[in-house]
């Protein structure tokens, strides 16, 4: 899409499955992630991946209770999925 400074932006956004059914992740909601649509096809069914030059990994959440996964800068040990950075889950 256009924006009025002639420059293309994307605006999709997907519901991501932080553990991908491929790998035995599963239909919960804490298993579910708001990702930019480029991001998603970059991360794909993988537990590791690149965006542009940071690499991340999934890993076990350990913010909630129960069946839960997050993704971590694979760098700097952050955990970038938006239950980390809202300190929120689902229960």
């Amino acid at each position: 899409m256009s924006g009025r400074d002639g420059k293309e932006y994307s605006y999709c956004w997907n519901l991501d499955h932080i553990m991908p059914i491929a790998e035995g992740g599963r239909d919960e909601w804490n298993n579910f992630e708001p990702m930019h649509c480029n991001n998603n096809l970059a991360k794909g069914d993988k537990l590791s991946f690149k965006i542009g030059d940071s690499s991340y990994q999934v890993v076990k959440c350990d913010l909630c209770p129960g069946y839960g996964y997050g993704i971590q800068n694979q760098k700097t040990g952050v955990r970038v999925d938006w239950k980390a950075t809202q300190n929120r889950w689902y229960v």
